[in-house]
């Protein structure tokens, strides 16, 4: 089949500071879809410096319509020994969200340190979740699907009835000498979703696919310049993550 979509949007934004120590940045975006109409979505963050430190709260609005591959698209993905029917959704509704955040950061001579606090508040949040068998669409032959026994799992995109994401954020950075800096960086992130379940007539929680609660990241970097036209680099990365959703 065939599915077209298309979407639009001016956005605005001025900084200004009113305080030599505060800046100011408010911003608003328009966006229209074609499918899901017009919706205004404003910006606003502060930011206070103090000598090395740095204090940042914003606060913004957002919106995502529905792309087509989550209305529509039908596709088979093997994993294994294990089958999967992912299927769009044409009832979607248009996804909606609110984000507050809080940053604190410092900016040494050799040392610079952020953390990062944020909460993010969604309705009707997209989602890819797991459904009975029975919601594959008749005429999907066994030869796609195998034998059509439980192994094979159906997911389909649907709106959560609510959601929210909240987490922190940490960052280090420290220069050991001229070229050699080492880095460091931490995140955690918590999820909850509700979906009602119609045939149960009642309210589940919903995992939130492809999140992982902690991931991290270090790495040491080094560079010594030889002569003005040639200069070396050399680093070494190591990255982690908990069990992904």
């Amino acid at each position: 089949g065939k599915a077209d979509d298309w979407t639009a949007a001016v956005y605005a934004q001025d900084e200004f500071d009113p305080l030599s120590w505060l800046n100011i940045t408010a911003g608003v975006r328009l966006i229209d879809n074609h499918a899901f109409g017009v919706h205004i979505t404003p910006k606003l963050s502060t930011m206070v410096s103090i000598g090395d430190w740095r204090l940042r709260v914003g606060w913004s609005q957002g919106v995502k319509s529905p792309t087509t591959k989550e209305l529509g698209y039908h596709y088979v993905k093997q994993m294994g020994a294990n089958t999967y029917y992912y299927m769009g959704n044409t009832k979607l509704d248009a996804q909606t969200s609110n984000y507050w955040s809080a940053n604190v950061e410092y900016r040494g001579r050799k040392l610079t340190a952020s953390v990062t606090g944020y909460v993010n508040k969604l309705d009707q949040m997209i989602a890819l979740v797991n459904v009975s068998p029975g919601e594959i669409p008749a005429g999907i032959t066994t030869a796609c699907l195998g034998d059509g026994s439980t192994n094979v799992q159906a997911r389909m995109y649907k709106n959560m009835d609510d959601a929210r994401t909240c987490g922190v954020d940490v960052t280090l950075s420290y220069r050991v000498m001229a070229g050699l800096t080492l880095n460091a960086a931490y995140s955690y992130l918590d999820t909850k979703a509700h979906l009602y379940d119609e045939h149960k007539d009642r309210m589940m929680t919903v995992t939130i696919d492809g999140t992982a609660h902690h991931k991290w990241n270090a790495s040491a970097m080094y560079n010594y310049t030889f002569s003005p036209t040639y200069a070396l680099g050399v680093s070494l990365t190591g990255r982690g993550s908990s069990k992904r959703y």
